[in-house]
């Protein structure tokens, strides 16, 4: 993944749109984030602004303040330490943020800041020899991987990381113009994961999702050695869906 300083800061004014928001949003916040927010609503009634005149001194939207005051959305570091000096910097802010945790997320916390990052990238490159990649999974490959996971995850945390993962696909429509390559080896398709028809559902969406100009997909053969770069393009994906 490159990401240019001028993506970088587009992609900065594109993370407090409403879509950004909504990607980010906790689908169910935890009693920190509430209590948070009303520290950040107390102060800022306090000193007596809007949420549109705090949007506008933390540089972030309206609909990221309002977010974080009603408890939807955890705040990142550059929201704690705008919001504490537009707010009178009490020290509030910063000595609650540590103590912050999520509800039930859609991702996992250790890959928001690499969502973050694809949605701003120049290009994408992803080698692969476990597991398909995220953004190529079916639905039902994917529930099989969740459902595999150590340690096992209730059914709502399931449901909440599985909805993520779908909707993340949309990148790669929505980003027509940004390269996405795939390498993967060819016996990630081969090992079994749900039955028959759920593998051809994931070979199917594997060749639906890398249709677009943009996406370059390369699989190495079982039977090529280390030494060559990979040249074979999603048509061997045709003929293992065939062999299915």
């Amino acid at each position: 993944m490159s990401i240019s300083e001028e993506e970088e800061t587009a992609g900065a004014a594109e993370a407090r749109t409403v879509s950004a928001e909504e990607w980010e949003r906790e689908p169910h916040p935890s009693d920190s984030l509430r209590t948070f927010g009303a520290v950040v609503q107390g102060l800022r009634e306090h000193a007596g602004i809007s949420r549109a005149e705090l949007a506008d001194l933390a540089r972030f939207s309206q609909h990221t303040v309002e977010s974080v005051e009603l408890g939807r959305r955890m705040p990142d570091e550059d929201f704690v330490e705008r919001a504490e000096a537009a707010l009178g910097n009490t020290g509030a802010l910063r000595r609650a943020a540590p103590h912050l945790s999520r509800g039930e997320v859609g991702f996992a916390a250790w890959f928001r800041r690499w969502a973050r990052l694809e949605r701003v990238a120049v290009s994408q490159s992803t080698s692969e020899c476990r597991l398909v990649p995220g953004l190529l999974q079916s639905e039902g490959y994917a529930r099989a991987v969740f459902e595999g996971t150590i340690p096992l995850r209730i059914d709502a945390e399931l449901e909440s990381r599985l909805a993520a993962r779908m909707e993340r696909q949309r990148i790669m429509r929505e980003r027509p113009t940004v390269p996405f390559s795939f390498i993967v080896e060819e016996h990630v398709f081969r090992r079994r994961f749900g039955s028959v028809e759920e593998m051809r559902e994931l070979l199917d969406h594997v060749l639906e999702q890398s249709a677009p100009r943009n996406v370059t997909p390369q699989v190495i053969p079982v039977e090529q050695g280390c030494t060559r770069a990979p040249n074979e393009p999603w048509a061997r994906l045709k003929r293992l869906r065939g062999e299915l």
